[in-house]
């Protein structure tokens, strides 16, 4: 008698156990609507407050890395008109959209005679080269192979200055090359709303 009414609590357990199951997982909900709400909301405020700092960020990057590359570029042909100890031209303008190199040949006249070396095209470049302004009205300037100073006749202390500025125009940088030949980076704070950290502020020639 006793196994049988066992047997009888046990099969009676196991029936209940499936709606026991059931009853005990019906009390527990997933998210609520105002839960959701909420978690959007939180969401919303963090984007809304990270979004600004970072855009500034990539804009930063934008034309940090132009100008580095620009810089890269002109050094690159100071080095080569030293390893080649032949006279390098340096050619930069915004209606090309690039810079270019030559190796100069000995006949001046000869244009045919001078040796294409390396081209920076500006579309590649993350930042917008706005303006490129050179102190002689040669519109370039050419290295001297002895000791990769440039040429005698630019002699002003900026012979060239390459303005580029990220996408939104927050960040401005200059790239300046000297008349000794020495690359440098300026941040224009005449062009854009903030300074690049780690540059200094370009000098603005007072007029008069």
């Amino acid at each position: 008698h006793m196994l049988l009414e066992t047997e009888m609590t046990i099969s009676e357990r196991l029936r209940r156990d499936p709606q026991k199951g059931k009853k005990e997982f019906s009390k527990h909900h997933g998210f609520s609507v105002i839960e959701l709400m909420i978690a959007v909301a939180v969401i919303a405020i963090i984007t809304s407050l990270a979004l600004p700092s970072y855009r500034s960020l990539i804009e930063k990057r934008q034309v940090t890395s132009g100008a580095e590359q620009v810089s890269a570029f002109l050094s690159a042909a100071q080095t080569e008109a030293i390893k080649r100890n032949q006279e390098v031209s340096i050619v930069c303008a915004v209606d090309t959209g690039q810079c270019e190199a030559w190796a100069l040949g000995k006949d001046v006249d000869a244009d045919d005679d001078d040796e294409s070396l390396r081209t920076l095209q500006f579309v590649n470049l993350k930042a917008d080269v706005v303006a490129v302004d050179y102190e002689s009205d040669d519109l370039q300037v050419v290295f001297d192979p002895v000791r990769g100073m440039l040429k005698q006749e630019y002699i002003a202390p900026a012979p060239i200055e390459i303005q580029l500025s990220s996408a939104q125009g927050e960040y401005a940088l200059n790239v300046i090359m000297l008349a000794t030949g020495r690359v440098s980076m300026c941040s224009d704070g005449e062009r854009a709303s903030k300074p690049v950290p780690g540059y200094d502020l370009c000098q603005v020639e007072e007029e008069g």
